[in-house]
């Protein structure tokens, strides 16, 4: 089979998709059984075909995540390797495909891990939500942020299905529900 060449902008980018150790790219290796080699700002991937694409899945979320204001950790990087192994594919395309950003006047709020951005995602969608976990790791910041971005965009209720999608859309979604309720 021939070897795909993923290239990409900077080597320094490639470096800190896997957290700049050799080491996760023999978990690849070992992981989807290829053969990686990396040089300066590219990525080659020999193997089986199937191997290879889902390698190059893991790259390409890697890189999706870092696009989106991440900083990948070693926990972030173990995590989509397990899911990409275990096909779970649909889902981590799923996490990536709207990006998540509290914005307000002064500053953009960003999650800055994985498990941040789904501790974000239940927020917007459940009506009481448990952050446990190790201290430092964002829940209060989040939660307290989140309730910031409902608070300045006018949401009163979690349960309004447009409230719960978009809470930049309260606003209307209120005075909708004013007028017809």
């Amino acid at each position: 089979m021939e070897p795909r060449v993923i290239k990409f902008p900077s080597p320094r980018l490639l470096s800190q998709l896997y957290c700049g150790k050799e080491e996760n790219l023999a978990k690849v290796e070992q992981a989807f059984e290829v053969k990686i080699v990396t040089r300066e700002d590219w990525l080659q991937i020999e193997g089986a075909a199937a191997d290879q694409d889902r390698t190059a899945q893991l790259f390409e979320f890697l890189n999706s995540a870092r696009g989106q204001g991440m900083n990948l950790s070693q926990v972030d990087f173990d995590n989509m390797l397990a899911s990409v192994k275990r096909g779970e594919v649909a889902q981590l395309r799923e996490l990536f495909e709207n990006p998540l950003v509290l914005r307000f006047k002064r500053t953009t709020i960003v999650p800055k891990t994985l498990n941040q951005k789904r501790y974000l995602q239940f927020i917007r969608k459940a009506e009481v939500v448990f952050g446990i976990g190790p201290a430092g790791t964002g829940k209060t910041y989040l939660g307290v942020a989140s309730a910031l971005e409902a608070l300045v965009n006018n949401c009163r209720r979690k349960s309004c299905p447009t409230c719960a999608r978009c809470t930049t859309r309260c606003m209307k979604c209120s005075v909708r529900r004013k007028a017809t309720g």
